[in-house]
C-alpha cells in the first residue's frame, strides 16, 4: 500500500486505488485485470479462431444481438451452438470453450 503524496488516495500494488475518508476503514478496491476484459477476450478469441480457420462475426440485429457467430472462413457456412434457444450463435465462454476444443 503506498499513500499518494498530498491527497487522500491510496494505491495498492495490485492496481486498486481506494480513497481515504474520515471515520471509514480503508479497504482495498477490486479491480478487473485488463486480460479478463470482455473485449480483451474477444480479441483474443478472433486471433485464436483465425488461426484454427473460423471466423468470428458480433451479431447486431434480432434476437441473437449481442452474442457471437463463429463461421467456416472458407465456407462461411455458420457453426452450431451447444445452446437450444439459439442454435447458430454463441456467448463468449461458449465460443472460447467451442474454439479451443476445435
Amino acid at each position: 500500500m503506498y499513500r499518494l503524496p498530498y491527497s487522500n488516495w491510496v494505491s495498492f500494488a495490485g492496481g486498486g486505488v481506494c480513497r481515504i475518508l474520515p471515520g471509514v476503514a480503508l479497504r482495498k478496491v477490486e479491480t478487473m485485470a485488463r486480460k479478463d476484459m470482455p473485449a480483451a477476450r474477444e480479441r483474443r478469441l478472433r486471433r485464436v479462431a483465425a488461426r484454427k480457420g473460423l471466423e468470428v462475426r458480433k451479431l447486431e440485429r434480432g434476437p441473437d444481438r449481442g452474442r457471437l457467430q463463429l463461421l467456416d472462413a472458407e465456407l462461411g457456412k455458420a457453426r452450431t451452438s451447444p445452446s437450444r434457444e439459439h442454435p447458430a450463435s454463441f456467448t463468449l465462454d461458449e465460443a472460447e470453450t467451442y474454439v479451443d476444443e476445435a
